[in-house]
């Protein structure tokens, strides 16, 4: 009966040692806005940024020399001023970041007001983009 006993308690600290170091929850995927500049063209990074500061408009040209052109028409929800800071990542064919991105550039929009960003890319290898914004900090 010892035997029995002692055998069946090895088992089950064995099956306990096992799942012990296995994680839970598993490997834990990429964040949300990472997720999101792989599909969209225009990214909040802040959680309720979006809620504050609209994208009523997007367009994308090109110059005669065939680089990118990124138009943005946001808008300020808010009764005050919003500072926040943008920047644009060109990617190539395959969706990679070109090595073209601008500098986060801060941006104040008036309460109540429209602001239009503009971002040109540097060389013709861009054949898409992502623009992100976040809080200015």
């Amino acid at each position: 009966m010892f035997k029995k006993t002692y055998l069946l308690l090895l088992v089950f600290a064995f099956v306990f040692a096992g799942c012990s170091s296995v994680p839970a929850k598993g490997i834990k995927p990429k964040k949300v806005s990472q997720l999101y500049e792989e599909t969209e063209t225009f990214v909040y990074l802040n959680k309720n940024l979006n809620k504050q500061l609209m994208l009523v408009d997007q367009a994308v040209s090109s110059t005669e020399d065939g680089r990118l052109i990124v138009k943005a028409k946001l808008f300020n929800k808010l009764p005050e001023d919003l500072r926040v800071q943008i920047q644009t990542v060109f990617k190539d064919k395959d969706g990679y970041p070109s090595g073209d991105e601008t500098n986060w550039e801060l941006i104040i929009v008036p309460h109540d007001a429209y602001y239009y960003y503009e971002a040109k890319a540097m060389n013709t290898r861009g054949q898409s983009h992502v623009s992100r914004c976040r809080y200015a900090e």
